[in-house]
């Protein structure tokens, strides 16, 4: 009894002292601590103070390359976790590496948190129990990338390399988490909304979103920070904006910041064959600045360029539409008469009739005769159920012109495969003039279409799917040159005006094909690609049948013969010719 006694006294004493040990570093560590914030803080520009001393909920900073933002937020975020005690703090990136070289230990080896831990001189350790014991000021956690402070406060580091990684962060509170380089994030409105949504209601902490421009337009981060001529910004979100040109470090003045980070770049832009003054050069740049300087150095969103699949943003709305969405009131019916049933009334049906009226009906010859346009057509169809949609796209196209109309787009989830397949009959039965009709089963039919065409009755071919990036570029260079014409706010439009490239952590490509818009929507690339199947069969089709322009001197002459036979043939007085055009005269 007397020895387990004294083993009791023993460890009360130990930890007495222990205790004792640990008072003088509180209170060293509270006598210190407000000279330090301050320290931290001093060194903002207006903007940077502005931004990050707000207690806004959710804010977000779309700035320049160079504007100090990353700075910024690692002095807050320390300068918060050294005088309330308790903080926690998180840090992401997309990467560890990209998170390691901003935040943690930057190049300039003055703006990550183990820079201005050495800067101003915090004691630092990598054993916890020296933390505990009083003889450190923080515990740097290299493996884990976490820095506890001795009052309770924790920065931390995160990698949201992919939707798994974002899992991770489900059940933990944070009084901040902050996103830097947002523009990257392409799962940035599933991790504010549904993730971090969760973590800020313990503490009801802020979310910090961060970020440059960049080709990833139409993005989360875009939509909260979009230019105002594009639309309005997502509510609920404060938005800082500066650039290099307010950040000090590059200068007194704005002149020789320019100067000092821009001035080398535009120069470096400048032709050899150039034969102007430097300064006639940077004029001239900035006169028209191309879209990578006004991202980058402007900080504007810019959509021409951008990582759009399909290049619809760099042709004025105005010339990219020419009619709008013709949809019938009566539910569409198969050959037998029955209705399809599943089809939802509320997304309406075909009125070809009325599509048609759209369309030119002539075209003018460099003479500035007119010839009657004779349409024809091509369905593509993207079989699926659920998630993926059924989607029918309609393409008109004739020999006679260069130009693509979008005739009809359409695409419904849970449409019942019987529906389906009568829903192709009706287009088939209804459309005269279908000359192209190409399908993709999906995994329906585990990518063929012999089941479907013994289902359809017809002969729809299988989808061509090898070297689809190419022919994208070919229906992007339809677009870009004002061939390619779309139905006013038609499903394909809608496709194609939010259909973005992501990249994975090793940079290749892909459709971010489930990407979820701010309003909760997918637009998918199932109407996209049934259009892409008939375009393909199009170019064939066309290069085929379809003969090339002829100079125009050779047309000319090709008419005035045309126009001689006829003339022979009819007995028509010469001086009458003129009233007809030459397709009539043959």
């Amino acid at each position: 009894m007397l020895g387990r006694l004294a083993l009791l006294l023993h460890e009360r004493a130990r930890r007495q002292q222990r205790a004792a040990a640990v008072t003088p570093a509180a209170e060293r560590w509270t006598a210190a601590q407000a000279s330090l914030v301050a320290e931290l803080r001093a060194r903002y520009h207006p903007a940077q103070r502005a931004f990050y001393t707000d207690l806004a909920k959710r804010r977000a900073a779309k700035t320049t390359r160079r504007s100090g933002k990353t700075s910024g937020g690692t002095r807050e975020s320390l300068a918060r976790c050294l005088e309330w005690p308790g903080y926690r703090a998180l840090y992401c990136n997309t990467t560890k590496e990209e998170a390691r070289r901003l935040a943690w230990e930057s190049d300039t080896r003055r703006d990550g948190w183990i820079d201005l831990l050495r800067l101003y001189g915090l004691r630092t350790t990598h054993k916890r129990e020296h933390l505990e014991a009083g003889k450190a000021d923080a515990f740097v956690n290299e493996t884990n990338k976490s820095i506890d402070f001795a009052n309770g406060s924790q920065l931390a580091m995160f990698a949201a390399d992919d939707d798994r990684a974002l899992e991770k962060l489900r059940g933990v509170a944070k009084h901040v988490v902050w996103v830097d380089e947002a523009q990257k994030f392409t799962n940035l409105l599933r991790f504010v909304d549904n993730i971090l949504g969760g973590s800020m209601a313990d503490f009801d902490g802020e979310i910090w979103l961060t970020g440059t421009p960049s080709e990833f337009a139409g993005s989360y981060f875009y939509e909260v920070t979009k230019e105002p001529s594009q639309g309005e910004r997502l509510p609920s979100w404060l938005v800082g904006e500066w650039s290099m040109l307010d950040n000090p470090h590059f200068g007194a003045d704005r002149e020789a910041r320019w100067n000092k980070a821009c001035r080398p770049l535009v120069l470096g832009k400048k032709p050899r064959s150039y034969a102007g003054t430097d300064e006639a050069w940077i004029a001239e740049f900035l006169a028209a600045p191309p879209p990578w300087y006004r991202r980058e150095w402007l900080g504007q969103w810019v959509l021409d360029g951008a990582l759009f699949v399909y290049p619809v943003h760099s042709v004025p709305l105005v010339d990219l539409v020419f009619a709008p969405v013709r949809r019938s009131a009566e539910r569409p019916r198969a050959p037998e008469g029955h209705l399809l049933e599943s089809v939802d009334p509320e997304l309406g049906w075909y009125d070809h009739e009325a599509a048609v009226a759209d369309l030119p009906t002539s075209w003018k010859d460099h003479r500035g005769k007119r010839h009657r346009i004779s349409w024809l057509y091509a369905l593509g169809a993207d079989f699926g159920f659920e998630p993926d949609p059924f989607a029918l796209s309609l393409t008109a196209f004739s020999l006679e012109v260069a130009d693509l109309y979008e005739m009809w787009s359409w695409k419904q989830v849970r449409l019942h495969p019987d529906d389906q397949r009568d829903a192709v009959r009706w287009v088939l039965a209804h459309v005269p003039g279908i000359v192209v009709s190409v399908g993709d089963a999906g995994g329906l039919q585990k990518g063929h279409l012999a089941g479907w065409r013994e289902r359809l009755g017809v002969q729809m071919v299988d989808a061509e799917k090898a070297s689809k990036r190419t022919w994208i570029a070919l229906l992007g260079g339809e677009i870009t040159s004002g061939r390619y014409h779309y139905r006013e706010a038609s499903p394909l439009l809608h496709e194609h005006q939010h259909l973005l490239w992501i990249e994975d952590v090793r940079g290749r490509r892909k459709e971010a094909a489930d990407r979820r818009l701010p309003d909760g929507s997918v637009p998918g690339n199932h109407n996209s690609d049934s259009a892409l199947y008939a375009f393909r069969h199009l170019v064939a089709r066309r290069t085929e049948f379809g003969a090339a322009p002829l100079p125009p001197e050779v047309a000319a002459q090709r008419e005035e013969e045309a126009m001689e036979r006829w003339v022979d043939n009819a007995g028509l007085p010469a001086e009458r010719a003129n009233d007809y055009t030459a397709s009539e005269y043959d």
